[in-house]
């Protein structure tokens, strides 16, 4: 009886899910709406002057070039000494990394910004995360050892 009410639900399941409409074909209209919205955005702000390098970025990403927009190389300029790269102690990596990929989508080699090379920046401060990361490893490893040592003697 429980193999024949077990199938009878199975089918009725299945018959339902099938019935059913899928409406992920209406939400096209509303995200190319959305997109639009977003590309007309950006186009007037590339006309009036983007406000922050994230806005340069969204505006790449929906495809309006910034690279000739109003004020752009002028918050390229304002945002490197907010980098810090002269204390590495200060230095967001995340920042420097979106401060590269500005620079390119500027038209720009981030290699030569102001005599700064951002490049050389970012690798030097990943390398430096690096070495600390693996001296933390090594250290762990040594400790569980350690330990180890200590479980087998008794």
């Amino acid at each position: 009886m429980k193999k024949y009410l077990s199938c009878f639900l199975v089918f009725l399941m299945t018959l339902s899910l099938s019935l059913t409409q899928v409406s992920a074909s209406n939400y096209s209209d509303k995200l190319t709406n959305a997109y639009n919205k977003a590309v007309s955005y950006y186009q007037s702000k590339r006309q009036t002057g983007f406000e922050s390098y994230d806005d340069i970025l969204a505006s790449e990403s929906v495809g309006v070039e910034a690279d000739e927009a109003l004020n752009a190389q002028d918050l390229l300029t304002e945002e490197l000494p907010y980098l810090h790269l002269e204390d590495r102690n200060k230095t967001n990596i995340g920042t420097l990394g979106k401060m590269i990929v500005l620079t390119c989508l500027m038209g720009k080699d981030p290699q030569n910004i102001d005599g700064q090379n951002l490049v050389e920046a970012l690798e030097s401060r990943v390398q430096e995360d690096i070495q600390v990361l693996t001296g933390f490893l090594q250290a762990g490893s040594q400790l569980m050892s350690i330990q180890l040592a200590g479980l087998l003697k008794h």
